[in-house]
């Protein structure tokens, strides 16, 4: 009875276990893949990006450069994943590796650096979590920037991507964090407000 209960419910349980495991086992970001998602993104944009091109130009160049690497890791994800023998189990962990609360450590140093008056260093954290100019902000500038960064980072990075696991499954939510690992990679080289972006605005 056991067995036909856990078999009932496997989709639940792995969601949950992928959640929970997620709260409280943080990845290295040296070792997670995000980095080398990022990397490539980044890599990708520094290559193909021409800030003196056409509007047309950077348009179909950034969404080939977004939708090729992208569709490519989704589609060798659905490959290794249909051949597995625990093919849901895998697609839990797609879900782990997708979930990110990795704001919420970097805002709790900030407070502290906040807290023992290290405002230079303080906004040197916040320039990684924002993309504006931090340099002029006072110490409530700050904490709000922080406060803000952290929530929109915890909605679209965690809540967003659980409620499309759900509605959609693993590939969708793979999908939506490559989106989001783009589209910060992207904000490095060049501003929010290029052409070359506007297929990951739209």
């Amino acid at each position: 009875m056991l067995d036909s209960l856990l078999q009932a419910h496997e989709g639940l349980i792995i969601f949950l276990l992928a959640v929970f495991t997620s709260l409280s086992i943080r990845l290295s970001t040296v070792y997670h893949p995000n980095l080398v998602l990022s990397l490539v993104f980044k890599a990708i944009a520094e290559r193909v990006y021409r800030p003196k091109s056409a509007p047309s130009y950077q348009l179909l160049s950034g969404t080939l450069g977004f939708v090729l690497p992208a569709l490519t890791i989704t589609v060798l994800t659905y490959a290794i994943i249909s051949f597995a023998f625990y093919p849901n189990w895998l697609g839990g962990l797609v879900l782990f590796l997708c979930l990110d609360i990795s704001h919420e450590s970097r805002a709790k140093r900030i407070m502290s650096l906040i807290k023992s008056k290290q405002k230079v260093t303080a906004r040197a954290v916040l320039k990684g979590m924002v993309a504006r100019d931090v340099e002029k902000l006072t110490e409530l500038g700050v904490c709000k920037a922080t406060i803000d960064s952290t929530a929109l980072h915890t909605l679209r990075h965690f809540f967003v991507i659980a409620l499309l696991y759900l509605m959609l499954g693993p590939y969708c939510a793979l999908f939506y964090k490559l989106l989001l690992l783009c589209d910060h990679a992207w904000r490095q080289v060049m501003p929010p407000t290029s052409r070359f972006m506007a297929s990951l605005a739209a």
